[in-house]
């Protein structure tokens, strides 16, 4: 053992991970082996775990990808919902805009006035849906 090279790194082959088995025998060198049909067993054998272990490994991911989306759908608030109830806000702005007469006293008129209030309280009560849902994500993030 005293006459070999510094950079050699002995080890037992099925002692090894299987990423390296593979590497060794891809990269690696036969030096000397009595039975060829022993080698050709290690790399068949090699090749077939590591194909198990790629669809493990890919398996793994799908769900690991999986968990990290449904955290993220929690985490983050709904740009769906957001739009839907900004376009909500929009229409009640614009039925508010229809609703409110061009002279002061045709506001008086009770029925006008209701529909004003009743509309200004719907665009109110949307936007603190929107205030909430955003707090709420904002809150859990923080804990």
């Amino acid at each position: 053992m005293r006459n070999l090279p510094e950079k050699v790194d002995i080890s037992f082959f099925h002692d090894l991970p299987l990423n390296i088995r593979q590497r060794v025998l891809q990269e690696g060198k036969i030096v000397y082996t009595k039975d060829d049909y022993y080698v050709y067993t290690l790399v068949k054998e090699t090749d077939f775990e590591m194909s198990k272990y790629s669809k493990m490994q890919e398996e793994y991911h799908k769900e690991v990808m999986k968990r990290v989306q449904k955290r993220l759908s929690e985490r983050y608030v709904d740009i769906e919902r957001l739009r839907e109830k900004i376009d909500e806000l929009e229409s009640y702005l614009q039925e508010l805009d229809m609703l409110l007469p061009e002279y002061e006293r045709a506001y008086l008129d009770l029925r006008t006035k209701r529909a004003c209030e009743k509309t200004v309280a719907l665009a109110c009560e949307t936007v603190i849906d929107i205030c909430n849902s955003y707090i709420s994500k904002r809150i859990w993030q923080t804990s």
